[in-house]
């Protein structure tokens, strides 16, 4: 199980290391199914391992935590994707590194800039009729 650790400290369980702060943002754009409102965040974290196998842990936290594949797409209780990772370009059947449309999710991007410490312009982004809602800040 991967475990949290606050913003000075570095924590390190199963290959995750990991010291960062992020702001939670509130996804409102459920547009493709009649669906609940997002929480979303974006978490950088050093991983020594693989690819293939953070997928494998990621796919078990969704699962313990109730995630069903019913619909592709469709409602779900959650969803973790990793939109990069070290790097690397890989395209799996179960996995896509960089994740396939990162670029085109407000969701993604306005935590991800924040991360970064740069201003996001958002000219730049097919995202101008997405909305979120900025809600607080998470310390792992």
């Amino acid at each position: 199980m991967l475990k949290a650790a606050t913003a000075d400290d570095a924590h390190v369980d199963n290959g995750v290391a990991n010291k960062y702060q992020f702001t939670k943002y509130i996804d409102t754009n459920s547009s493709l199914w009649n669906q609940d409102n997002f929480l979303n965040i974006v978490i950088e974290f050093e991983y020594q391992e693989t690819a293939q196998s953070l997928l494998h842990i990621i796919k078990n936290i969704e699962t313990q935590m109730g995630r069903k594949k019913i619909i592709r797409y469709g409602p779900r209780i959650i969803d973790i994707d990793i939109i990069f990772f070290k790097g690397e370009e890989i395209r799996q059947k179960d996995l896509s590194i960089p994740h396939y449309d990162w670029h085109n999710r407000l969701f993604v991007l306005q935590p991800l800039y924040e991360l970064l410490g740069r201003e996001l312009d958002q000219s730049s982004y097919e995202i101008h009729e997405q909305k979120i809602t900025k809600i607080g800040k998470i310390k792992f």
